[in-house]
């Protein structure tokens, strides 16, 4: 395993509690410091205090839909920079889900369940 040398902040919005603290934990240990949110409100709140650089973004959230979480990001003030990286299941219809993807202002799209080192190299491959 490569260890993230990047400290790059990452925001995961997921509701299914245990999937969120396994990724996160496994984040923190390659290095990246990681906020864990299970819901759009709190995740909205959570961006405005710690500005992440990178958002992991469930889309089926209890309270708001991760479309219009990534759309509300978008909007503020400070957080263009920020890539967001859509995480669904085999559920979502591909055409559909990239179409409303892009329209919501994801960057980009992984189908769960995720390969953890794989969403790691994604991270790291990213512009700063």
């Amino acid at each position: 395993m490569s260890v993230a040398c990047s400290h790059r902040r990452v925001l995961i919005i997921e509701d299914y509690a245990d999937a969120a603290d396994t990724l996160s934990a496994f984040l923190e240990a390659t290095g990246y410091e990681v906020v864990t949110t299970y819901g759009g409100q709190s995740a909205l709140m959570a961006a405005c205090n710690r500005r992440p650089d990178v958002v992991l973004l469930d889309l089926n959230l209890p309270d708001i839909n991760g479309y219009e979480v990534a759309r509300r990001l978008r909007k503020r003030s400070g957080m263009t920079h920020v890539v967001i990286i859509a995480l669904t299941s085999y559920g979502y219809g591909p055409t559909e889900t990239r179409l409303r993807l892009q329209e919501s202002g994801v960057d980009h799209h992984l189908v769960k369940p995720v390969d953890p080192f794989l969403l790691a190299a994604v991270i790291d491959s990213l512009p700063r």
